[in-house]
């Protein structure tokens, strides 16, 4: 498959966004795409921080707080995904530590969220090893997200950005220290899809 995505939000580190159908993550490396679906539409956070117990929960916190202060945000859940390099590449540890570290980091989401599951996780590293950034794209299917990827290819200009689209409070931008939501001047607008593929997510435990 080859092309662009556009007229999509996408999300780049510390972006927040809502969509009733589709999101994309730019530059998936050592970050996490994650993904929360619900019976009223797709929402995502570009988690860009590393592990650590406290900011996890933190992060969590906030990305709870963007959920419910949507104005979609009190439809029921249904999946919750995370794209990441678990085997290699992430802020995630090496081996089983690093696995461990996704499990409490997607349980600290749903508990905040409330949410019981299920919950689905792809690693990135599997098709994209190294340092090389991952496009990761959501999109909404009844009940559950066709997950796409392929390698992100950077444009190396502001040629792929522009304002955000949407209604207000659909694509926020919130840096790992502060906790006010403000609305980007320019994101992402436009991904090359060249390559990009199906895949298809694990189930993981969420206690």
């Amino acid at each position: 498959m080859s092309g662009f995505a556009t007229n999509i939000i996408m999300l780049s580190e510390y972006e927040y966004g809502y969509s009733p159908t589709s999101i994309g993550f730019p530059s998936i490396s050592a970050c996490r795409a994650i993904l929360y679906q619900t019976t009223t539409g797709l929402f995502g956070f570009h988690q860009a921080t590393g592990y650590g117990p406290g900011k996890i929960d933190r992060d969590a916190e906030k990305f709870a707080l963007f959920v419910t202060g949507h104005r979609s945000g009190a439809g029921t859940g249904l999946n919750l995904y995370v794209g990441a390099k678990i085997g290699a590449g992430s802020t995630y540890a090496q081996g089983l530590p690093g696995l461990q570290e996704m499990v409490a980091e997607i349980g600290a989401i749903a508990r905040m969220l409330r949410f019981d599951g299920p919950a689905r996780v792809y690693d990135l590293a599997y098709n994209t090893p190294g340092s090389q950034g991952v496009y990761i794209q959501f999109d909404a299917r009844h009940d559950s997200c066709d997950v796409l990827i392929n390698n992100w290819v950077d444009h190396h200009d502001d040629s792929h950005k522009g304002a955000p689209t949407g209604s207000p409070g659909d694509h926020m931008h919130c840096h790992a220290t502060k906790s006010e939501f403000t609305t980007p001047a320019r994101v992402y607008r436009t991904a090359d899809t060249a390559g990009q593929r199906q895949v298809e997510p694990i189930p993981i435990p969420l206690r």
